[in-house]
Order: structure tokens, then sequence, then C-alpha cells
């Protein structure tokens, strides 16, 4: 659930309270948090993946407190929806309010909602303080907007002057663009492979192994001379 986790803020969120540690120091957690005094961090949800299901466990109590303060109510929402979806990874189901389907959209692609309910919706997207998108949008099923410019976004899907929903989301910077390409590889004669990066132009000369052993040969013979002059 990294991407629903992607850009909350819990520092100066209510503290949770009754942690349940784990004796087990391999489970990997989500969201992890610093018991006060000295120790390791432990971890506030488990998330299980087995053969006969996935089951999600609360190890500490108090998450109630985020959600009633105006600055907790995202993270709230974000980890709480991100823990359903993972529950619910396998299944097509529909979502309970109007939000993006993905709370992390990848840069240049278009931002897909999902608008359950049977009336078309206003939806209005902001970015600081303007508003990049204001549309009407349909009902009743998944809906694509245009794609944004990375960075993060603010959403509201209104009818008529209520508000049905609202939150956030981001549109992720990097991209797949600036990754290295794999290594080509040649074919020998006798069927071996070696990297074709050693036969190519260009290739740093302290990737090589030969140039280290010529100046170890050089620092040799000037030992050697030095030693057969009398110099020490």
């Amino acid at each position: 659930i990294a991407g629903a986790l992607n850009g909350i803020e819990v520092q100066g969120l209510p503290p949770l309270s009754d942690v349940l540690v784990l004796a087990d120091d391999g489970v990997s957690a989500p969201l992890s948090l610093q018991q006060s005094g000295a120790g390791a961090p432990s971890p506030a949800l488990w998330l299980d993946d087995h053969d006969r299901g996935r089951r999600a466990v609360g190890l500490a109590s108090g998450f109630w407190r985020w959600a009633a303060r105006p600055e907790g109510r995202t993270p709230y929402r974000q980890l709480w929806s991100g823990v359903v979806g993972w529950l619910l990874a396998d299944q097509t189901v529909a979502t309970a309010e109007p939000r993006p389907l993905s709370w992390v959209v990848p840069r240049g692609a278009e931002v897909e909602w999902g608008m359950p309910g049977a009336d078309s919706l206003r939806l209005v997207v902001e970015q600081g303080d303007g508003v990049v998108l204001d549309t009407l949008v349909g009902a009743g099923g998944a809906v694509a907007t245009p794609s944004l410019p990375p960075g993060q976004y603010r959403y509201a899907t209104l009818a008529g002057s209520d508000t049905v929903s609202s939150g956030r989301f981001d549109v992720a910077v990097a991209t797949d663009e600036m990754l290295y390409p794999p290594l080509v590889v040649d074919e020998l004669a006798d069927g071996e492979s070696t990297p074709a990066a050693a036969a190519i132009p260009g290739v740093p000369l302290r990737t090589l192994p030969w140039p280290y052993l010529i100046i170890l040969a050089l620092l040799c013979a000037e030992w050697v001379g030095r030693r057969r002059a009398g110099l020490r």
C-alpha cells in the first residue's frame, strides 16, 4: 500500500496507543511507529498474504483520533483506503465514493476515476491555489480525465453546491525513460557469452584490468632500477 501512503504527513498527528509488539522481528509492516523511550520501531499495521486469503491486522489503537482532526483526515482515509484496496486487489469492487482509482498516477497517464451512483457530478481538481480541471463527469462506472503534470493535487466532486467527496492524489515525477538499457550480450563461437560493453568504444578506462597491471609493472621496474643505481 505504498502508493496510498505516498506523500502523507504523520508528524503532529495524535499518537497511537495499546501497541501490540510482535515476537517475530521479520514481519514486514507498511506502517511502523516509534515508541516512547529507547527501542526499535514497532509495526502498527500488519498485512498477511496467505494461501487462504489476505488479512490486515491492526497492532495499535487510536487511529480514530486521526480522523477527528482536520489535518489527520486525509492520512486516515488514504491509509484505510489503501488497506481495503490491497485486501480486494483480486476482486472487482466498485468504489464507495467518487475518487481516483489510484492515489498515485503514473506520469503521462490519464487519471481514472471511480464514479458510483446514478447522477452526473462536477469534478474540480486543484493544484496550489489554482483550478486545473473543472468538468462534468458521468456516473455509474469508470471515467478518465486527461493527464496532468507531475505534482500533488486536490479534488472534489460536487452535486450542485454540496460536496460529495474530496481528497488528494499525486502524479508521479519519475518515469522509466531515464533507466539504463539492459546490457547487450554477444554470443561467442563456442557458446559462451560475454558483455558486449567491453568491445564498445568509449568504455571508461577504470573499468578495465590491464591499465592497473601496466601501472604495477612500471612501479616494479622503477624500484628495480633505483636499487641497481644504488638509490633507496
